[in-house]
């Protein structure tokens, strides 16, 4: 290019990664049926892949547990409000997230950097 002709480096474009990571609203625990009612956005819709995190706070034994969520057939094709079921999770006080197709529902921390929200109580 130019003349006399001159070297020139190509066009090239930085790369940014972009994740849209769901956040829950609301968070209950029904006794009854021992499931998990989760309100998030964006909506979820039923191909994705979506998993209900617990981590304990309280007790100190710091129990963890992952349960796969099987949603529905959807009308329409997409749903804010999940319900999950769960098994053999112990009493405690436990952080709530939502990770769908490997992106995970952010936490929120307190003044002390602690993480204290959303959270769920386990009777």
């Amino acid at each position: 290019m130019g003349s006399p002709p001159v070297r020139h480096k190509g066009v090239f474009s930085n790369t940014d990664v972009f994740v849209l990571s769901p956040r829950i609203t609301l968070a209950e625990f029904d006794l009854v049926s021992s499931s998990v009612h989760l309100n998030v956005t964006p909506v979820i819709n039923q191909k994705q892949r979506v998993l209900l995190l617990l981590n304990e706070i309280t007790g100190g034994n710091g129990n963890s547990y992952s349960f796969p969520v099987t949603l529905a057939p959807l009308s329409p094709p997409g749903t804010n409000d999940i319900t999950i079921p769960i098994t053999n999770v112990q009493a405690g006080t436990y952080l709530v997230r939502i990770q769908v197709d490997g992106a995970e529902s952010p936490l929120n921390s307190n003044a002390d950097g602690e993480y204290d929200f959303p959270t769920m109580i386990i009777p």
